[in-house]
């Protein structure tokens, strides 16, 4: 899913006011922000939504909370060696964490922010080969820091990958369309054969064959049939051949 090529960015940053309420949701990112830099990614998920229970609408929060979520999502990944069927558990943490990016992204006003939000949706979604979408948040993230290499160089790689997988599928279509014709050519070539072939039994229509037992049944008939016309004539024979007495 995730090549290693891509260059993982994914940042988490603290900055709230100084209210007593803004001062507890702060200590919450600071153990969160621990967690998270020592890889314990679900105890900083617990961090980051205690945070956000207290303080809903808060760019930071969803930023470090949807980046969390993903980490998670990619750490199960990379255990299972990238080997899962369907919609698998790590896939499903990594479109909550995509999601709760968005969030951060509609609320966040900092460019610089904003330019690592989009950073983070760009490998998310680099990783899931959508690259169309990826390559347009590489590009948000470049117009807010013009000056991050690491963001270009995935961009580069986003549109080498996407000119590759444009090119595959062309030559599956192609590759499909040969098999179409070459089926609807054999199919047209049996139809013609078959009509070849009724034209043929209409101009010789088959004959009929009688059977070995009927022909033998036929020819016991015929000779029963010539037996009696003997029988017949002998008879005949004996009468007329009778000797007669002569009259003195």
């Amino acid at each position: 899913m995730w090549k290693k090529t891509i260059i993982f960015l994914c940042t988490i940053c603290i900055a709230i006011g100084a209210t007593a309420q803004d001062k507890e949701v702060r200590n919450l990112l600071r153990k969160g922000n621990k967690q998270y830099r020592d890889s314990l990614y679900t105890a900083a998920e617990v961090f980051y939504r205690k945070a956000q229970g207290k303080k809903p609408a808060d760019a930071t929060i969803s930023y470090n909370l949807g980046t969390t979520i993903f980490m998670r999502g990619h750490q199960q990944h990379l255990k299972n060696g990238g080997k899962t069927s369907g919609v698998s558990p790590e896939d499903s943490l990594i479109n909550q964490g995509f999601e709760e990016l968005q969030r951060a992204s509609k609320m966040e006003k900092d460019p610089q922010k904003l330019a690592d939000i989009y950073r983070n949706m760009g490998v998310i979604l680099q990783g899931k080969q959508q690259l169309k979408e990826c390559i347009e948040a590489y590009k948000q993230s470049l117009r807010k820091d013009p000056t991050d290499d690491e963001v270009r160089y995935n961009l580069a790689l986003a549109q080498k990958q996407l000119k590759d997988q444009e090119k595959n599928q062309n030559n599956d279509q192609q590759q499909e369309n040969k098999q179409d014709q070459k089926q609807q050519q054999q199919e047209e070539n049996k139809q013609q054969e078959d009509k070849q072939q009724n034209n043929n039994q209409d101009k010789n229509p088959p004959q009929n064959k009688m059977s070995k037992d009927a022909a033998n049944q036929l020819l016991n008939s015929i000779m029963q049939e010539e037996r009696k016309v003997q029988e017949k004539a002998k008879k005949g024979l004996r009468v007329r051949g009778k000797k007669l007495e002569k009259d003195w």
